[in-house]
C-alpha cells in the first residue's frame, strides 16, 4: 500500500508533562511513501533543569552533562519533520512537547491537528481491546519493543505499528507540515553553500573538499593538510585557493544575514571557520558588522537589482514581490536600487545616483525584508538573470546564464576584445567586483587602461591569473554587460519605462479594495444579508442595506473568477509554477520534491524555495472562500450535498481541482475524510465522548450522540458508521467495544439482559459461528455459562455451569448422594439432555444405586475389545482404526477413537498414553465419556490430505503411531466389491478370507460368523450386505 505522504515517526521522553516540562531525549524514523527507510535520528537534549521522573526513562542529570541543547538541535529535527507528516503514540503529547520546545525557540509550527497521526487513536479504533498504551498495542499485532521507553526503540515500534494498522485498513488525514525557514536553519549555523558549478573543474572539486571540511563546523590540522594537497594536485595556486575560502565565508555570511539577524550560533560557526581558513579576522568582523540601512522601504514600492549577488537574484527578486513590492529596471520612481557592491559603476547605479535613488546592499534588503516579517528559506545556488538576446547575439550554446556565456567566451571567443562581448559593454569599463587591490588587477590595468581591450588570451599571460581567476574576471564582464543595459537602450524607452511605472503607481491606487467592496465580497460569498440586521432602524438605513445586498448578490460569480484568474496568473508566469501548485499545494497525494525535482531538471530545495512563496499566494488567493467554508460548515457533509446547495463550490479553479477542494486544502478547521467535510475535531470529540459516557461492556445509546454530527438522524448513522466504522449500531444502541465476537456478545447481554445461548447471540450480532463463540466466550472473564451453550455477565451473579460432570460433583458435595430425578429436572432447564445425564452416570466415575447419583468406588474397566469395535481392522499383523475425515480433522480437533484402544494399552480412567510418531509426541486420554486421540491435522497436511478422504490411525504394540492412506470410498459399488472397499480392505484381496482376517477371525471362517460379528460391531448395514451374498 502507498502513503499519501512521507512521514516522520516521532518519539519523545521529557521531564514531565507540563508546560514547563522538556524533552531531554527525541527519535525521528522517517520513512517514503512506500515505507522505504529515509533516515533513523536520535539524540538526548539537555534540559538545564530537574529530572524528576528518571524511574519512567532511566534518563539521569548525569547522563545529559554534554548533551546539546534543543536548540542546537532544532534544525536538525525540523529538517527531519519538514514535508512530512507526523506519527506518534499519543501524538497530542509529543506535538505538545516538540511545539513547546520550538515556541521558546520563535518558531512557532502550524496547528498540530493538521499534520499529526496518533497510532493510540488508530489502535483504540482498529486493535482488539482497543488498546491505549503502545505497549498493549504492539502486544495486540505481535510486535516486539526491543528496550521500552527508550526513544528511538519506541519510535521505531510506533513506526512497525503504523505500517501494521494502515496495511489493516486504518485511515487516517493529515497534511505534511511546512516547518518554518528559521526552524529549518536553527541552531546549525549558517547553512553551507552548495557548490557553484563555475565550470572549472579543479575548482569546482576544491569546493567540494572545502564544504566537506567544514561540514561539521572544525577543520582539524589533518583536514587542512588535505585541503592544501588537494589545492596543490588540482593546480590551485595559494591565491585562488584562498580566494575560495573567502568567498566561501562570504556566502555563509550572507546567508547567515538572509532572515535579518545572525545568531550567536551562526557567528561562532562563521568565526570557527575563518580561524581554520587563517582568514583575517577583520574581515570576519566586516562580514558580521549588522548592517543600518539609512533608507526605509515604502509599501507597494519599487526594487531593481544590479550585479551578481550570493543569493540567486531570483530569490531575492521573489521575496520582494512576496513583500508587496515591484520589480524591474530603474526609474524616477524606484525606491531602492540593491547592488552587489555599494560602489557599483554599472549604468543602473550611475542612473540611480543621478536620480537620487538609495542603493543598498543585500544584507541590507534582508535586514529590510526582516522588519517586515518577510522570511524565506535561502539557498546558495548559481544566479540566473535573465538574459536578452540583444546583450550576446553571438551566443546560441542553449541555456543562456552569465556561467554558460562565460565560459563560452572563455572557449569560443579568447582572441577578441572583451568589449565585443556585448554591445552593451564600453572598453573603458572596468566590472564591479574585481579587486583592484590584487596585484594579477594592477598588472591588468597598468598594460591595458582601458581594461575591456584586453582579450581573454592577454589575460591568460599576466602573471597570477589562473584558470579561475580568468573564469571570474570574465563571469565579471558579463555581469556588467547585463547591468550595463540601461545606458544601452534608447531615451524612448526609458521614458516609456517611467510613463509605465507612473501609471502603474495609478493602477494601484486605484486598485485598493474598499471596506465597502470587501463587506460585499463577504456577504456574497457566505450568502449573507445586511437588512435582517438593520429591520428596526431608520428607512434609510434599511434602503442602503438592501442596496447593498442587491450589490452583493452580482459579487459572488465575480469573487470565484478572481481566484480562477490569480490560478491562471500563477500557471502563465513559469511552467514550474503550475505543477508545483496542482502536483504538491493542492494535491490530495503530493508529489514529492524529487519528483518534482526530475521533472523540471533542478533540485529539490530550488522546488522547495519556488514553493513557498506559490504556497502563500495560493492561499491568499482563497482566504475569503476558506473562512467562508469554515464559517458555513458547524457539522459534516457530503460534498455532492454541499455542492449542491451552493454550487460554486463545484467550480474548477485548477484542472480537476474544485474551489472546494482548494479551500480544505487550506482550512485548518475542516478537513475531508472519507467522503464527509467536517470539523478535523468532529470524530475525536465523538470518540471522547463515547470513551466517556459508554458503559463498562461498551454500550451507548444512540440518542446521547445527537449532538455529534449531522442534525438529521438517517445522515448521522451514516456518519457514525465511517467515523468509527468498528461500532455496532443495534436497536436504538451503539457497541463502541467491538474488536471481537466475545466484545459484541457480551454488549448484547448488556442490553439485553437475560442469558442467551451462542445461537442466539450469533442471530442479534449477525456475525460469525456459534462453535467459536463459545471457545471464545469460555476465556472471557466478563461471562459465564449459566448452562450449556447458555451465556450471561458474571456480574449478575448466579451459578455457573461449567461441564455436567462438575455439576454431578457439585450435587453431590453435601451427602455424597443426590436424587437422579431432581437432577435430572435441572439438566432440562439448563439445557443438558437427560440422556447426557445417565451417559455421565454410568461412564466410571459416577454410578446410580437406588435412583441416586454417587461416586463410583469400583474400578472402572474396559471389556471392549477391536474385533467388536467398529473401524477397526488387522492390517500388516496390527489392528488399525479407518477414519473417514471431517472438517474438524483437518482444522486441528481432537477426535473420538474406539474405547478398545484403552484396554489394549492399559490407559486408565482420566489417563493418558503417549506414542511416538514420524511428526512428534501422539496422545491418546481416556475421558468420561470416551476415548480421544489428540490432532492429526499435521499428519494430514503432510500427506496432502482433504474433507471425505480416509486414513488409516495406527497405533503400534511398541508405542508408536502413524497415519496412513486409505482407499477411497467408491459409489456404485454392489456385493463383495462394496464390502471390501466399505473396511478399506480393496488394496488386500478379493474374498470373504480377507473380510474375515480384517475383523480377527480364520480365514475360512463360515460367512454367519462374519455377519454376526459385524451385527455386534454395530455394522447392521455391511451385514446385511455380506448375508445377501
Amino acid at each position: 500500500m502507498r502513503l499519501p505522504h512521507k512521514v516522520a515517526v516521532v518519539d519523545c521522553e521529557t521531564t514531565g508533562f507540563s508546560t514547563q516540562d522538556r524533552i531531554i531525549e527525541i527519535a525521528v524514523v522517517t520513512f517514503d511513501q512506500d515505507f522505504s527507510s529515509e533516515e533513523r535520528f536520535s539524540t538526548l537534549i539537555q534540559p538545564d533543569r530537574h529530572i524528576p521522573n528518571s524511574f519512567v526513562h532511566g534518563i539521569t542529570a548525569k547522563d545529559l552533562d554534554s548533551a546539546p541543547t534543543f536548540g542546537e538541535v532544532a534544525g536538525r529535527i525540523a529538517s527531519l519533520l519538514d514535508d512530512h507528516i507526523l506519527v506518534a503514540h499519543n501524538a497530542a503529547f509529543d506535538t505538545r512537547m516538540l511545539m513547546q520546545e520550538f515556541s521558546r525557540l520563535g518558531h512557532d509550527l502550524p496547528k498540530a491537528s493538521s499534520w499529526s497521526v496518533d497510532t493510540m487513536r488508530l489502535s483504540q479504533l482498529h486493535l482488539p481491546g482497543s488498546p491505549s498504551s503502545l505497549e498493549d498495542a504492539l502486544v495486540a499485532v505481535g510486535i516486539t519493543n526491543r528496550q521500552a521507553h527508550s526513544a528511538l526503540a519506541d519510535a521505531e515500534a510506533t513506526a512497525q505499528l503504523f505500517r501494521s494498522l494502515v496495511e489493516a485498513g486504518a485511515t487516517f488525514v493529515a497534511r505534511p507540515v511546512q516547518m518554518p525557514s528559521g526552524a529549518l536553519q536553527h541552531g546549525t549555523g549558517p547553512a553551507l553553500p552548495r557548490p557553484i558549478a563555475t565550470g572549472q573543474a579543479e575548482t569546482d572539486a576544491y569546493q567540494h573538499v572545502l564544504i566537506e571540511a567544514l561540514d561539521d563546523g572544525v577543520i582539524t590540522d589533518a583536514e587542512r593538510s588535505h585541503l592544501e594537497q588537494k589545492a596543490s594536485s588540482l593546480g590551485l595556486s595559494r591565491d585562488e585557493a584562498h580566494r575560495v575560502h573567502l568567498e566561501m565565508l562570504k556566502r555563509m555570511a550572507v546567508q547567515a544575514w538572509a532572515d535579518g539577524t545572525v545568531t550567536a550560533d551562526e557567528q561562532r560557526s562563521i568565526s570557527a571557520a575563518a580561524d581554520a581558513l587563517k582568514v583575517d579576522k577583520q574581515h570576519v568582523e566586516r562580514l558580521l558588522t549588522p548592517p543600518q540601512p539609512s533608507v526605509t522601504l515604502p509599501p507597494g514600492g519599487r526594487i531593481a537589482f544590479t550585479g551578481e549577488f550570493e543569493l540567486p537574484r531570483e530569490e531575492w527578486e521573489a521575496r520582494a514581490r512576496a513583500a508587496g513590492f515591484t520589480v524591474g529596471g530603474v526609474v524616477k520612481k524606484n525606491c531602492v536600487l540593491v547592488a552587489a557592491v555599494n560602489e557599483s559603476r554599472s549604468g543602473k547605479a550611475k542612473k540611480a545616483r543621478a536620480n537620487g535613488i538609495p542603493i543598498i546592499s543585500e544584507t541590507d534588503l534582508a535586514q529590510l525584508l526582516s522588519r517586515l516579517h518577510q522570511k524565506a528559506t535561502v539557498e546558495a545556488v548559481e544566479s540566473t538573470p535573465d538574459l536578452e538576446a540583444a546583450n550576446f547575439p553571438w551566443f546560441t550554446d542553449g541555456q543562456e546564464d552569465p556561467r554558460s556565456v562565460a565560459r563560452s567566451w572563455i572557449a569560443d571567443k579568447s582572441s577578441l576584445k572583451l568589449s565585443e562581448m556585448s554591445p552593451c559593454l564600453r572598453s573603458n569599463l572596468l566590472p564591479e567586483g574585481i579587486d583592484t587591490s590584487r596585484t594579477c588587477v594592477k598588472r591588468w590595468l597598468n598594460l591595458y587602461p582601458a581594461p575591456l581591450d584586453a582579450s581573454v588570451e592577454d589575460l591568460k599571460n599576466i602573471p597570477g591569473v589562473g584558470a579561475k581567476t580568468l573564469e571570474e574576471f570574465v563571469h565579471a564582464v558579463v555581469i556588467a554587460a547585463l547591468d550595463e543595459e540601461d545606458d544601452y537602450l534608447s531615451s524612448d524607452t526609458l521614458y516609456l519605462e517611467e510613463a509605465e511605472a507612473e501609471v502603474s503607481e495609478v493602477d494601484d491606487a486605484e486598485s485598493v479594495v474598499s471596506d465597502a467592496d470587501v463587506l460585499l465580497s463577504w456577504l456574497s460569498i457566505t450568502n449573507q444579508q445586511l437588512a435582517p440586521l438593520v429591520a428596526e432602524a431608520p428607512e434609510s438605513v434599511r434602503l442602503a442595506a438592501r442596496r447593498l445586498d442587491a450589490q452583493a448578490a452580482g459579487r459572488l460569480a465575480q469573487s470565484v473568477n478572481q481566484v480562477i484568474s490569480e490560478f491562471k496568473s500563477i500557471s502563465a508566469e513559469d511552467p514550474r509554477h503550475a505543477d508545483i501548485v496542482s502536483e504538491r499545494i493542492l494535491a490530495s497525494t503530493p508529489m514529492s520534491l524529487e519528483e518534482l525535482g526530475k521533472r523540471h531538471s533542478v533540485t529539490r530545495e530550488r522546488i522547495r524555495q519556488l514553493e513557498r512563496p506559490l504556497r502563500t499566494r495560493v492561499r491568499d488567493a482563497l482566504s475569503f472562500h476558506i473562512a467562508a467554508l469554515e464559517s458555513q460548515i458547524t457539522e459534516p457533509v457530503r460534498p455532492e450535498n454541499l455542492k449542491a446547495a451552493h454550487e460554486y463550490w463545484g467550480t474548477p479553479v485548477l484542472g480537476q481541482k474544485t474551489l472546494l477542494g482548494a479551500a480544505l486544502t487550506f482550512s485548518d478547521s475542516l478537513v475531508d475524510r472519507d467522503g464527509w467535510v467536517e470539523p478535523t475535531t468532529a470524530v475525536q470529540e465523538l470518540l471522547e465522548f463515547a470513551q466517556a459516557h459508554q458503559s463498562p461492556h461498551g454500550v451507548l445509546p444512540l440518542d446521547e450522540l445527537k449532538e455529534y454530527g449531522p442534525s438529521d438522524d438517517q445522515t448521522r448513522l451514516a456518519w457514525l458508521r465511517s467515523a468509527a466504522p468498528h461500532w455496532v449500531i443495534l436497536d436504538g444502541n451503539v457497541f463502541t467495544a467491538t474488536r471481537s465476537t466475545q466484545d459484541r456478545a457480551v454488549a448484547v447481554l448488556a442490553v439485553q439482559q437475560t442469558p442467551l445461548t451462542a445461537d442466539e447471540l450469533i442471530d442479534l450480532i449477525g456475525k460469525g459461528s456459534p462453535r467459536s463463540l463459545d471457545n471464545a466466550l469460555s476465556k472471557d472473564e466478563r461471562v459465564h455459562r449459566v448452562g450449556r451453550g447458555t451465556w450471561a455477565l458474571v456480574e449478575w451473579g448466579g451459578e455457573e455451569f461449567t461441564t455436567l460432570s462438575d455439576l454431578i460433583k457439585s450435587r453431590l458435595e453435601a451427602t455424597g448422594s443426590y436424587p437422579f430425578d431432581e437432577l435430572a429436572q435441572e439438566c432440562e432447564e439448563l439445557g443438558v439432555s437427560v440422556n447426557s445425564l445417565r451417559t455421565y452416570c454410568s461412564s466410571g466415575e459416577f454410578r446410580i444405586k437406588n435412583g441416586n447419583i454417587v461416586h463410583n468406588d469400583e474400578t472402572v474397566e474396559v471389556t471392549a475389545t477391536p474385533e467388536e469395535s467398529a473401524g477397526m481392522y488387522m492390517r500388516d499383523g496390527q489392528w488399525q482404526f479407518l477414519v473417514d475425515l471431517t472438517h474438524d480433522h483437518l482444522r486441528g480437533s481432537g477426535s473420538p477413537v474406539p474405547r478398545c484402544l484403552a484396554a489394549m494399552f492399559d490407559i486408565p480412567f482420566l489417563g493418558k498414553r503417549s506414542f511416538t510418531s514420524r511428526l512428534g509426541e501422539q496422545v491418546i486420554t481416556f475421558g468420561r465419556t470416551n476415548v480421544t486421540v489428540g490432532t492429526i491435522r499435521r499428519f494430514l497436511v503432510d500427506l496432502g490430505a482433504v474433507e471425505g478422504d480416509r486414513v488409516w490411525l495406527s497405533f503400534a504394540p511398541d508405542g508408536t503411531f502413524n497415519v496412513s492412506p486409505a482407499t477411497g470410498r467408491s459409489q456404485g459399488l454392489t456385493g463383495l466389491d462394496d464390502v471390501l472397499n466399505y473396511a478399506g480392505m480393496d488394496d488386500r484381496g478379493n474374498s470373504l478370507a480377507t473380510l474375515n482376517e480384517a475383523v480377527g477371525l480364520k480365514p475360512d471362517a463360515p460367512r454367519r460368523r462374519l455377519v454376526a460379528t459385524f451385527n455386534h460391531r454395530r455394522e447392521e448395514d455391511i451385514a446385511e450386505t455380506v448375508r445377501s451374498l
